[in-house]
């Protein structure tokens, strides 16, 4: 899928390709759906505004996905709002990793992996 995100945001963003834009549309929409989906989920444990984030490469498909993505978050509730990622994608593959492992990451040992990271994406 990554692949594929690549070749229509570049068909899109350096070709002018209003299929390819509207493709990002739809995947955008559909995201902020998901966004929204679970982010309803945890409105009951969950007091004030909601950021939700697009992470993972699919954040850099460009405007139109996320300008959708966007649209989709905040006309679902006032109390959502569209925020930028805390961490570099990464960061989201080693967690998954962790899980896998049947490790558990507790907030030192994320900020801990969130250091490192930052330090080399700084290089």
């Amino acid at each position: 899928m990554a692949g594929f995100a690549r070749q229509v945001s570049a068909a899109a963003h350096g070709d002018g390709d209003e299929v390819a834009a509207g493709i990002l549309r739809e995947a955008g929409s559909e995201l902020g759906l998901l966004g929204v989906h679970i982010a309803r989920q945890l409105l009951p444990h969950h007091e004030g505004t909601l950021s939700v984030a697009l992470a993972g490469g699919v954040a850099a498909a460009g405007p139109a996905l996320l300008e959708a993505f966007a649209h989709e978050i905040s006309s679902a509730d006032p109390r959502f709002r569209q925020a930028e990622p805390l961490y570099p994608p990464v960061v989201g593959a080693l967690l998954l990793a962790a899980g896998l492992a049947g490790t558990r990451m507790d907030e030192g040992a994320l900020a801990s992996v969130a250091g490192v990271v930052h330090n080399v994406y700084k290089q």
